[in-house]
């Protein structure tokens, strides 16, 4: 039975074996691949792709001995090298970069070249720097001066994000102290020559490095009272510039927002200190009394709060007449008496006020509580002062 069950039956294995892999299929699968073809379709990334888009930039060498003096150096090239920095290790020796940044930086560059001397140092790890290392880089930066006419913020931003990332945020200074005291507040009094949002940032961001490496720990020791009392002179300077600017007041009054009396017979007049007068939203910073002082007058603050222990107590009365002053041109009328009215404390007029406020609190709860007290006293014979505002 078996045998003739072989000899019967049709060869199963050689009919079943094409169908699985037929001719058809695969006719499919070639017809799909010419499709999409067709189509325009872009080829997929291969291996080879990317290394060419790699190959395209080159080498580090190659960059580097592109913007080497005594050869002129090209933007694209200065790109190029802050953005292999952090790719490559190892890095090249830092006696290579050095020269490259001299003639990036130089005074006679453009802003944009300057810019991209900036971003390399900032690419640059700073932990592979020395100290001279660190001392010479810094030097580069700081002794370019930063173009007042015109202002380019880009090419300013990007110098004091490198100032930041050299000096790991103000922690790794050694060296640096008489560099930092005498050329970032020279930066300060450029910047707010004349008042926008964008100069008043850098400003504000200048003074907080500056803070920030006087006042960390790793650094304590490196800072004399005299380094801190030549900081608030150059800031009290700043403020007493300010000062001077004659007062902007705004352009449009505010109307008043109560019904007018003017059909009702008035008995008795109102005296206008029991008026409360709010500023307008729509009325721009710039036009607001003042609004040259608030930015000085905010580091000056700052800086006398941050370094107030250490001060003597001379120069805290001297300082207090300068907040005095601060307080007496820019103080905050009383909040309004209509409880519908409401006050607004976001502007830099009310926080300014804040901040001294703090102050006098931190310094009534000193050791020169007296002192405080008795430059109070004369600051309000002298002047007439709402003591609400206080």
């Amino acid at each position: 039975m078996s045998p003739q069950q072989n000899t019967d039956s049709p060869p199963p294995p050689h009919n079943t074996r094409p169908r699985p892999a037929t001719i058809s299929r695969a006719r499919a699968n070639t017809s799909f691949t010419a499709a999409i073809k067709k189509k325009g379709d872009p080829a997929p990334p291969t291996a080879t792709t990317s290394s060419t888009t790699a190959s395209s930039a080159p080498p580090v060498d190659i960059l580097l001995s592109y913007l080497t003096p005594p050869l002129e150096p090209s933007l694209s090239h200065a790109r190029q090298l802050a953005q292999a920095i952090p790719k490559l290790d190892p890095l090249p020796p830092v006696t290579r970069f050095t020269p490259v940044l001299g003639s990036l930086l130089a005074q006679d560059r453009p802003p944009a070249l300057q810019a991209a001397g900036a971003d390399i140092i900032a690419a640059f790890p700073a932990s592979r720097l020395s100290d001279m290392e660190r001392q010479i880089w810094a030097t580069l930066l700081l002794d370019a001066p930063l173009v007042d006419n015109p202002w380019n913020a880009d090419a300013a931003t990007r110098r004091l994000a490198a100032l930041d990332a050299l000096t790991s945020g103000g922690s790794e200074i050694l060296g640096l102290e008489p560099l930092l005291l005498s050329r970032l507040p020279m930066w300060i009094g450029i910047t707010l020559v004349q008042r926008s949002e964008e100069r008043q940032t850098f400003a504000e961001n200048v003074a907080k490095l500056l803070r920030a490496a006087m006042t960390n720990e790793k650094n304590r020791g490196l800072f004399s009272e005299d380094d801190v009392v030549r900081v608030l002179a150059s800031l009290e300077e700043y403020v007493t510039r300010a000062l001077e600017e004659p007062v902007r007041r705004p352009s449009s009054p505010v109307a008043s927002t109560r019904p007018s009396a003017s059909r009702q017979p008035s008995f008795h007049k109102k005296h206008p200190s029991s008026l409360s007068q709010i500023p307008a939203a729509s009325v721009p910073f710039d036009a607001l009394p003042h609004a040259a002082l608030y930015v000085p007058a905010t580091l000056y603050i700052d800086f006398f709060s941050a370094f107030q222990p250490l001060a003597s107590a001379a120069y805290t009365t001297h300082s207090l007449r300068v907040v005095c002053r601060i307080l007496s041109q820019c103080m905050a009328p009383l909040p309004p008496l209509d409880a519908s009215l409401t006050h607004n404390n976001d502007t830099p007029q009310a926080q300014l006020n804040e901040r001294i406020s703090e102050l006098l609190l931190l310094l009534l709860d000193s050791r020169l509580t007296t002192t405080v007290l008795r430059s109070l006293k004369l600051f309000l014979r002298d002047r007439t002062v709402s003591l609400g505002a206080l």
